[in-house]
């Protein structure tokens, strides 16, 4: 072994060493090792919803325009009134410079911009809001506070007919706060278990409460136009406008171009603090990044590993976007590990999730300060965008789900007699008929194997619903498998039997394969135990066996069913399952969700 070799190895033992010790400090404190990004994190997202629930509203009065302008102008006082007082004020003042700094510095923080589409297109939306928003703040809320000038609805959008660039500007600015909010949302709840039971409504709301809007504040544009033909409201109007003066309207004009100035200088400000980082960082010289390969990256300090396969063009899977939020960036790190800082709480988290190995980090949480070498663990399939854009728990995820398994008795040993152009008849419309009692459920064919079914349920409902849903299948199999038997009578040496078993609980769900071979399955204990009680229908000589975990989910008595206490292969403790003779006299109600 070369002196290299060696200090290679030592290197990784060293980085294995301290990666061990932080995670044992942190579990031993019951506090994370660097909470810092976890508090900015938490205040990111609750001054997000803040502003959230801001535009929600004020849009939501927008749309009240559909109807009439005076019921517009009703409905202010239930919607927008308390962001118009002292406390409103400052809670969504706060609110809007904390999100605005946060966002600055994590622009500030990003060491390279190549990033997803719906990233940048976030970054992009988020720094254009503040450009559309100082006229309409001006010309609204200061004019009002400082001036005195009525600020509802009629007034307001007759302050903007000398300018029809206004219109398109407000309408911008409806879109993109409403856009930017709507991202942040979904990227922040996509990976939790129940969002997808929501996923559909929600889109619903973000795709319709702005065109509500847009046409509600176009409603109110032509009703002010009438408005303005009467001499009466004419006047009013124009009194509105007197209360600014010449010398007031000279005013907010400059403090909007003020506002405009001060904005633009933070933009310059932040662009040369990222200029000047960069020269301190280049006079601590260059490190390079090794990957499998021998690909080497040249890069000053800074940025995350993430960051810098990203701008070097390597493949590096990363379904989150570089947020902590999943494992699929991680890296086994090698030279150079004990140059790294310990993982923070957020980073820790996810490594302990998949109790990962000590040389083990995330690629979007480590910023290497010395030379590197790390070898990316998730494999990335030849189409980037498939891991960038997961749909749904298509690239793994938990879930609370019903797993079915179902196996025809004796079915093999009969099948040897037979010819094989009829087995093949005999089992194709077996199969026809199971399939559609689950399809029927609302669950999926997870596989076939041999003359026996995998069914999943609860993809698209709740554990309840999921679970009442594989029972409702298992009750119409056995009465399909029934009359598939009076058909065949004549065709089969004995009727068909089938043993089927269904437990609940959480698996992990995901695409898994490799090529045309690639589908939709499950994994886990959930999975497992679910075959392991459909095998033991033989032993208790029933076509239905549950597990107490089923029976608990749907809330039905079962009493009047025999209960066991069973062992189960890979389990180092008894369950207990409830034994049915036949599944089609299950009395169980239909639910969905």
């Amino acid at each position: 072994m070369t002196s290299r070799e060696d200090s290679a190895k030592s290197s990784r033992a060293r980085g294995r060493r301290a990666i061990v010790e932080s995670k044992e400090t942190a579990a031993q404190s019951g506090q994370p090792s660097i909470p810092w990004a976890a508090y900015v994190r938490t205040t990111r997202i609750t001054t997000g919803l803040i502003l959230l629930y801001y535009v929600f509203v004020h849009l939501s009065n927008h749309a009240l325009g559909n109807i009439s302008l005076e019921v517009m102008e009703a409905a202010q006082p239930w919607t927008v009134e308390f962001f118009r007082r002292d406390a409103g004020t400052f809670i969504l003042g706060g609110a809007a410079l904390t999100h605005f700094s946060l966002a600055l510095w994590a622009v500030y923080l990003k060491r390279r911009f190549t990033m997803p589409v719906w990233e940048a297109a976030q970054i992009v939306l988020g720094f254009t809001i503040p450009l559309l928003l100082i006229e309409h703040v001006v010309a609204a809320r200061i004019a009002r506070e400082f001036y005195g000038a009525e600020s509802g609805y009629a007034y307001v959008i007759w302050g903007m007919r000398d300018d029809p660039w206004i219109y398109v500007k407000q309408s911008a600015l409806l879109i993109v706060a409403w856009s930017h909010a709507c991202m942040g949302v979904h990227y922040w709840l996509r990976f939790r278990s129940w969002y997808p039971i929501f996923a559909r409504p929600f889109f619903v709301v973000v795709l319709t409460l702005p065109l509500l809007a847009l046409n509600g504040f176009l409603q109110a544009v032509r009703e002010v136009e009438r408005l303005d033909a009467d001499p009466r409201w004419h006047r009013a109007f124009m009194a509105n406008q007197a209360t600014l003066g010449d010398d007031g309207a000279d005013r907010l004009m400059r403090l909007e171009l003020e506002l405009f100035a001060i904005f633009g200088a933070i933009l310059v400000g932040l662009y040369a603090l990222r200029v000047t980082r960069r020269v301190v960082e280049r006079r601590h010289g260059i490190i390079e990044i090794v990957f499998p390969g021998g690909e080497v990256a040249s890069v000053t300090p800074g940025p995350t590993v993430l960051e810098i396969s990203r701008s070097a063009g390597i493949p590096h899977a990363s379904v989150c976007g570089g947020r902590a939020r999943c494992s699929t960036c991680r890296v086994r790190v090698g030279h150079g590990a004990e140059h790294l800082p310990p993982p923070a709480s957020n980073e820790v988290r996810v490594l302990n999730r998949i109790n990962a190995s000590p040389n083990v980090r995330l690629a979007c949480q480590i910023r290497p300060t010395d030379d590197l070498e790390v070898t990316p663990l998730f494999p990335v399939p030849p189409d980037m965008h498939e891991v960038r854009s997961p749909t749904d728990y298509s690239h793994g995820k938990e879930m609370e789900i019903a797993v079915v398994f179902t196996d025809l008795r004796g079915f093999t040993s009969s099948s040897e007699h037979q010819l094989p152009y009829d087995t093949v008849f005999l089992l194709n419309r077996y199969f026809k008929e199971m399939s559609h009692a689950i399809h029927s459920a609302d669950g999926i064919v997870d596989k076939f194997m041999g003359d026996g079914i995998m069914a999943l349920f609860g993809l698209k409902h709740d554990p309840v619903s999921a679970t009442t849903n594989a029972l409702r299948a298992a009750r119409d199999m056995s009465q399909r498998l029934e009359k598939l038997n009076i058909e065949l009578q004549h065709d089969l040496p004995e009727p068909l039997k089938i043993g089927i078993g269904i437990h609940t609980g959480v698996a992990i769900v995901g695409e898994m394969g490799w090529g045309s071979a690639r589908s939709l399955t499950a994994i886990g204990d959930t999975v497992n135990t679910a075959s392991r009680i459909e095998g033991l229908t033989k032993e208790y000589n029933c076509e239905l066996l549950i597990s107490s975990e089923v029976a608990r989910m749907i809330g039905t008595d079962l009493s009047g069913y025999d209960r066991f206490q069973v062992n189960v292969r890979g389990k180092s403790t008894q369950i207990e399952v409830i034994a049915m003779p036949w599944a089609r006299d299950l009395d169980i109600a239909d639910r969905t969700s």
